[in-house]
């Protein structure tokens, strides 16, 4: 054997032996790994897998305990609610018994209930009946009484007069037979166009002459000694004055007008003789007139409503008269209270009314006695008034009248009955100038303070332009 060959054997054998120790190094981490491995899977891994799983089959055990004992407690539930729901089921089959029950009562009540209801209606309708014609029955009582009542009202009132009468036949005659005509007055105004307006009112406070026109807001005073113009003053919130009054224990003039343009309301103002504004009250309509009775009342004749209304100084309503419709008391035209029982009124303006002056009793607005016919007149026994526009209380219970369409101012008696013509419009060729000019026609009429002058307030017509030129005339009355 050569040397080349021991020495490639020797160096084999190195080699085997090198590779011997680099084998048994390398297994020695490796084995050290796979015994580590060993015993943490022994020792760790292996007892947490274990205790995880006994943990798991306690959870497993608890949610089987659990889902055993929700099972029990739902099938107890369930039995619960199937018990519950029977006992509910009885209770509404026993209610519903119940309720049919008491349907059938209540049926049978409300049918007995109706059948009684049935009688007491009947029975009712029977009291109604007899009552309504017992009210009648007393109807007829009561109006055969008031017709009674009223009879005897005008059987007293004519015995009355009949006996003043006979204790003193001239008390109506206490007026002169033709009254003189002391001055004629044109109701005019330096710079007023009222001159061509016809007069709408008039009132007199102690000397002084108050007179307002139609659509004027200005009241002349006129000096009734001079006859001159002595005072101008304005009416505050009128418009469209209707009527005009005075008031002798007050020193103080009313006057109605309208406020508003559409003249659907009126007002009552209160005022000083010297034109201050003292007070101012609702009339109660549209249109009406006005007078006085005593120191303090007011009467105001609202005509479209067919009433009297008489009223305090202060404005305070005291008591309304209103006008019977059974007494064809028709366009009523002016009112004045003559007593505290009794009002007279004049009524009738179109062909179809009665032209009246009537006395009215203040609590039933009905009519005592009547004046239509100036029957004392022989040459006219068929004289009428017409257009019976103002009256006014005079001496002795007397009565003066407008007859605005006559055109003449007529004198009655306490008893409404015709006495006289005091003064009447110009006739023929005998011209008497202590009269009413013929083309003019009387629509107001008040007396002075002594009652020995008459104030008369005169208009003119004309067909275009209706009513105009108011003037005033001034009679003397006395003896």
């Amino acid at each position: 054997m050569s040397n080349s060959t021991v020495i490639d054997c020797v160096c084999d054998c190195k080699r085997f032996v090198d590779a011997i120790f680099c084998f048994v190094f390398l297994l020695i981490p490796l084995s050290v790994a796979i015994t580590s491995a060993i015993f943490y899977y022994q020792l760790i891994y292996k007892p947490k897998q274990d205790l995880a799983k006994r943990e798991q089959m306690n959870v497993d055990d608890e949610t089987l305990s659990l889902q055993g004992k929700e099972e029990g407690r739902q099938s107890e539930e369930s039995g619960n609610r199937k018990r519950r729901g029977l006992e509910l089921e009885e209770t509404v089959l026993k209610q519903r018994q119940e309720y049919d029950e008491m349907e059938e009562n209540r049926s049978k009540r409300i049918s007995e209930g109706e059948g009684k209801m049935k009688d007491l209606v009947e029975e009712k309708k029977k009291q109604i009946e007899e009552l309504e014609k017992e009210v009648k029955r007393r109807e007829k009582t009561i109006a055969k009484y008031e017709s009674t009542i009223h009879q005897m009202r005008r059987r007293t009132l004519d015995l009355r007069d009949q006996l003043r009468f006979h204790q003193n036949p001239s008390e109506y005659l206490d007026y002169a037979d033709r009254p003189s005509l002391i001055r004629s007055i044109a109701t005019e105004a330096a710079g007023s166009s009222a001159a061509k307006r016809p007069v709408n009112g008039m009132a007199v406070v102690e000397k002084s002459l108050f007179v307002i026109h139609s659509l004027s807001s200005e009241i002349e005073v006129y000096d009734l000694t001079t006859f001159a113009l002595t005072d101008q003053f304005p009416v505050p919130m009128v418009t469209d004055p209707m009527d005009m009054t005075s008031c002798a224990g007050t020193s103080c003039i009313f006057v109605l007008g309208r406020v508003d343009p559409s003249g659907k309301s009126s007002r009552i103002l209160r005022m000083e003789a010297h034109g201050s504004l003292i007070l101012d009250w609702f009339s109660g309509g549209n249109s009406g007139r006005l007078s006085t009775h005593e120191a303090r009342t007011v009467v105001c004749l609202l005509i479209e409503r067919m009433v009297v209304c008489e009223f305090s100084d202060d404005g305070r309503l005291l008591h309304t008269v209103r006008l019977s419709p059974e007494a064809c008391l028709n366009n009523p035209l002016h009112a004045i209270k003559v007593n505290d029982f009794h009002v007279v009124l004049s009524h009738g303006h179109s062909q179809e009314d009665h032209h009246r002056v009537c006395l009215l009793s203040v609590d039933g607005g009905g009519v005592l006695r009547d004046c239509s016919e100036l029957t004392k007149r022989r040459l006219l026994p068929d004289d009428r008034f017409d257009n019976p526009i103002c009256v006014v209380g005079g001496r002795r219970g007397s009565v003066l009248v407008a007859d605005r369409d006559n055109r003449r101012i007529v004198l009655l008696n306490s008893s409404l009955k015709y006495e006289r013509i005091l003064i009447e419009a110009e006739r023929g060729p005998f011209t008497d100038h202590d009269s009413i000019p013929t083309d003019t026609f009387p629509e107001r009429i008040c007396f002075d303070e002594t009652g020995h002058q008459l104030v008369v307030a005169v208009n003119g017509f004309s067909p275009d332009r209706g009513r105009q030129d108011g003037r005033i005339l001034v009679f003397d009355l006395r003896l």
